[in-house]
């Protein structure tokens, strides 16, 4: 009898280690997949390209925090603004900084042809002023007017009296206009690290047979060596008779292993393909996604999921998705946990995310998933509702960070081991830290960078066998092509 308890129990823990993916925090039933991220690391404003000035470097184009009566007030009021910078120019029309003030006040208004209007007067008293060259660049490139927004970048990369920092930002946004033009686009990333995990294969010190729970031999509360590396790379196809529309392909790789416990070892490999038209502030997306996920070297889920999305700017300070999901996960069979296919299920949510940016240092970002995971028995099938929120610090010497997340899994119908509906709710926070290696300061797009990251979670459930603690920390390093 106590030979088959203790065989009992060493089935129960191979489930929970199926049942508890070994990655911190997120059980591999809960991840939904296809989610899309958007790239914005090129901007300040939403919608509009970074805009420099000799002062802060920063200008508002939309007043904050208002509502609709103020708004319109404040309205008002940066008209009667602009108009008296007006008289003061045409009363002066060579005075370079009233020409600076009223462009920077068009450019808060959104009056761009204004602006380049004005800028364009200071270049014919100052032809060599850079600060107005870069300003009339970035002007006539939130214009549409590519050709003209080259020839003044081009200008201040080669004006011997711009500053570094002027010279850097334009050949910058040059490059990035010249790349836009490309019909091919290519990018790719890489990762590798080291670090440790504290129970990795996220065990319970519970199992709960019947109603009853049963303490278990696990050791929970020891820290194992392990290390990553993940590579991605995305081509991107222009459709050259359709502005803004491209199809994308991408494809991913991700390995996390351990020293000691085999079981936990990791691997997802992923690809995609997309179409998308618009711009960061005006996108749609509709794509097909498929991965691969393997424990221990063993195949583990099989994923194929189609997903559509929308993406836009609110106000000038936000970005904002909201994408559908619809697929299947096949659950596949191996040794190394209690594999059924009666876990594989069709998986349909919704998700909504976002960025805010607070300034040019303050970022927030969320995402808020709802999804249901009808599986062929009823007990595992489930809904998950997800939450995640970021929120980042940057300065010169570095991006610090930190977030917040929970996972709720409800299942529909009574466990046959438990003997209860099972209900998991996993809460995690962490906190990041990542500088350039090549200027030890905050990280450029494509430079060396070295992240540091600590996250810790706990997972509560009213079926000991799914009450888990876990925590990682861990060093990489980072690169962009």
């Amino acid at each position: 009898m106590r030979k088959a308890l203790l065989s009992l129990l060493s089935m129960l823990l191979m489930s929970s280690v199926w049942a508890q993916s070994p990655v911190p925090f997120l059980n591999q039933e809960g991840v939904a997949p296809g989610t899309i991220d958007f790239d914005d690391s090129d901007l300040n404003i939403v919608g509009k390209k970074k805009v420099e000035s000799e002062g802060d470097g920063n200008i508002s184009v939309i007043p904050q925090g208002k509502d609709s009566s103020q708004l319109a007030s404040v309205s008002r009021q940066a008209q009667a603004d602009e108009d008296l910078a007006f008289e003061k120019v045409y009363k002066n029309p060579d005075s370079l900084s009233l020409n600076l003030d009223l462009a920077q006040l068009q450019l808060r208004n959104q009056n761009l042809k204004g602006a380049a209007a004005s800028l364009g007067r200071i270049l014919e008293f100052y032809p060599n002023e850079a600060i107005a060259q870069l300003l009339l660049a970035q002007t006539e490139a939130l214009l549409g007017n590519v050709v003209e927004a080259k020839e003044y970048f081009r200008a201040v990369v080669n004006n011997p009296s711009a500053k570094p920092d002027q010279t850097a930002n334009a050949q910058k946004s040059l490059d990035d206009l010249i790349d836009s033009e490309k019909l091919w686009r290519y990018g790719a990333q890489i990762q590798t690290g080291i670090g440790g995990a504290m129970n990795p294969l996220n065990s319970s010190k519970y199992v709960t047979i019947f109603g009853s729970d049963i303490p278990t031999n696990a050791n929970t509360n020891y820290y194992d060596t392990t290390w990553i590396y993940y590579a991605s790379t995305t081509v991107e196809r222009a459709i050259q008779s359709q502005p803004n529309h491209s199809i994308v392909f991408s494809a991913s790789s991700f390995n996390q292993q351990y020293r000691s416990n085999d079981l936990a070892n990791l691997g997802v490999n992923t690809a995609s393909l997309a179409y998308q038209v618009g711009d960061i502030t005006n996108r749609v997306t509709v794509g097909f996604n498929s991965s691969a996920t393997s424990l221990s070297g063993k195949g583990f889920i099989n994923s194929n999921w189609g997903t559509a999305s929308y993406q836009t700017s609110v106000g000038s300070n936000a970005l904002v998705n909201v994408g559908v999901n619809y697929g299947y996960n096949n659950q596949l069979e191996g040794q190394n946990y209690s594999g059924s296919n009666a876990r594989s299920n069709w998986m349909s949510g919704l998700s909504l995310g976002g960025k805010y940016f607070f300034d040019s240092n303050w970022l927030g970002e969320f995402n808020f998933s709802r999804y249901r995971y009808a599986a062929r028995a009823s007990y595992e099938s489930y809904n998950m509702t997800y939450g995640v929120a970021n929120l980042s610090y940057s300065t010169n010497y570095g991006v610090f960070g930190m977030f917040s997340s929970s996972i709720t899994n409800s299942y529909s119908d009574a466990d046959p081991l438990s003997g209860a509906q099972r209900y998991v709710q996993t809460n995690a926070y962490g906190a990041n830290y990542s500088i350039s290696l090549n200027t030890l300061s905050r990280p450029q797009k494509k430079d060396w960078t070295l992240a540091l990251t600590y996250q810790q979670g706990q997972s509560n459930s009213n079926v000991q066998t799914y009450a888990t603690s876990s925590s990682q920390y861990m060093a990489l390093i980072l690169k962009a092509f």
